[in-house]
């Protein structure tokens, strides 16, 4: 399962039997997974999108310039943090600071793009593809960014830990086909 990170420690800490995203560094620093089984299952893709009727062309990130309202995810979510480090390192954040509005997470942004409230907004490229009155406008390369993996892992005290390696072979092996037709990509 892929939810907000603070939903997947809390059910980790509880006896989930399976966890993924960037919180098994705080797992596994505490001992609640084994570590055997940690690996990458699937990765992401940054993209800028806009409302679906926009003509907005945009060749580079210094070209958000131009927008009114451009929505980020919180400065301390993911989202939020590959944007921000997105738009710096392209050299772009100076030029759009001043129009950024933040949302509370990649839904909140792509929700005040779709309905119109905000020009333009970063989220991952799964999100943009479940909106369908957005379209992505750019996608940010790979090496502005720290990678968007999403490991998996086994709780360490899960008891049913043989069912929980089954899975994770599976999201790693044969379902991986299912995670890349959702729009992920390969770590």
């Amino acid at each position: 399962f892929f939810q907000a990170e603070d939903g997947i420690r809390d059910h980790c800490v509880t006896g989930v039997q399976t966890c993924a995203l960037p919180i098994l560094d705080y797992l596994e620093a505490r001992a609640l997974i084994d570590r055997s089984t940690r690996g990458d299952l699937v990765g992401n893709r940054l993209v800028v999108v806009v409302p679906a009727a926009n003509p907005l062309v945009l060749a580079a990130p210094a070209d958000l310039a131009r927008v009114t309202h451009l929505a980020l995810g919180g400065e301390n979510v993911p989202v939020g943090k590959y944007a921000r480090t997105a738009l710096d390192r392209s050299g772009a954040w100076s030029a759009v600071r001043d129009h950024v509005v933040t949302g509370d997470d990649a839904r909140s942004v792509l929700a005040w793009v779709a309905t119109g409230q905000a020009d333009a907004g970063v989220v991952y490229a799964t999100d943009a593809r479940i909106e369908p009155r957005v379209r992505v406008a750019y996608t940010f390369p790979a090496e502005l960014h720290a990678p968007i993996v999403y490991p998996g892992a086994v709780v360490s005290s899960s008891a049913r830990s043989s069912e929980a390696r089954s899975f994770l072979e599976y999201c790693r092996g044969e379902g991986r086909r299912l995670l890349l037709d959702a729009g992920f990509v390969a770590p």
